[in-house]
């Protein structure tokens, strides 16, 4: 409609799709979980359409919520589909990263029992770093580190590595790729501009462009060429250490097909690796 006739057809359209859009957001608003899907990339489906997206929030594991088409309906129903999408959101993060939260829970602790001064900085710089960093990060602070302490941290689901401080937890699928989507939305980048490998591979190749802070929320470590699934890395060096103290072992140790396969690499990218 153009001219005169615009204007009223906008106002007849509106006072008919008025209690449609009601409608439609009172079933959101109560949408049970299978409806309701949280994508890679940030954003979250009810049936068959985008209704909302996650931005930068206050904290990391805090996105906000950003309901989409809401301006045509009442206050009190945008409030509560504002709240079922946000709370859908914090279950999705809750889930599979409830051993991050729970180590962020035990950094804020001030009760008797809480962590002391050594351990609650180590915590705290994991939290901020995504639940994984290398070991030279820390420097002599893992020295200092009581053994009580450590133990405390260890309760918490911290794996101190002979390279890598990291939640085993966290390099699951699903809480892999949870973490790799909050780091983009706490960096300010687009997650379709960073490789994210299939689940289940243990390396890919990464170039330099890629950021190791990146990485590190994935649960991979950049590796020469490539970039390895921590737990993995853990256990080549576990492997090498064992051949080095070998009997036969006096200036080194072979590569065997078992090393190569835990890295799912071999030839130069294992030598990079290594």
């Amino acid at each position: 409609a153009r001219g005169s006739d615009a204007k009223r057809m906008r106002g007849a359209a509106e006072r008919a799709l008025a209690p449609i859009l009601a409608a439609r957001a009172a079933a959101l608003a109560n949408a049970p979980e299978n409806e309701l899907r949280l994508k890679e990339d940030g954003v979250i489906w009810w049936r068959s359409s985008p209704v909302a997206e996650l931005r930068k929030g206050p904290a990391m594991m805090r996105p906000d919520v950003v309901v989409r088409g809401l301006d045509s309906i009442s206050p009190n129903l945008r409030g509560r589909v504002a709240d079922r999408l946000t709370g859908f959101a914090a279950a999705r993060i809750e889930t599979p990263l409830a051993e991050l939260i729970a180590l962020k829970r035990a950094v804020d602790a001030t009760d008797e029992g809480a962590l002391s001064g050594n351990a609650r900085g180590i915590a705290f710089r994991l939290v901020e770093n995504f639940g994984a960093m290398s070991r030279t990060q820390f420097g002599d602070e893992l020295k200092q580190l009581a053994q009580e302490d450590r133990a405390k941290l260890r309760n918490l689901g911290i794996r101190f590595g002979e390279y890598t401080l990291h939640m085993p937890s966290l390099l699951k699928p699903a809480a892999a790729r949870l973490m790799a989507m909050l780091w983009a939305l706490w960096s300010g980048k687009l997650l379709s501009e960073l490789d994210v490998p299939k689940p289940g591979l243990v390396s890919f190749a990464s170039g330099p462009d890629v950021p190791h802070a990146y990485l590190y929320a994935l649960g991979y470590r950049p590796s020469g060429d490539r970039a390895v699934r921590i737990d993995m890395l853990e256990r080549l060096a576990q492997q090498i250490r064992t051949a080095r103290n070998g009997p036969d072992a006096k200036e080194g140790f072979i590569a065997t097909s078992q090393m190569m396969s835990l890295v799912g690499c071999s030839g130069e990218e294992f030598e990079s690796i290594l």
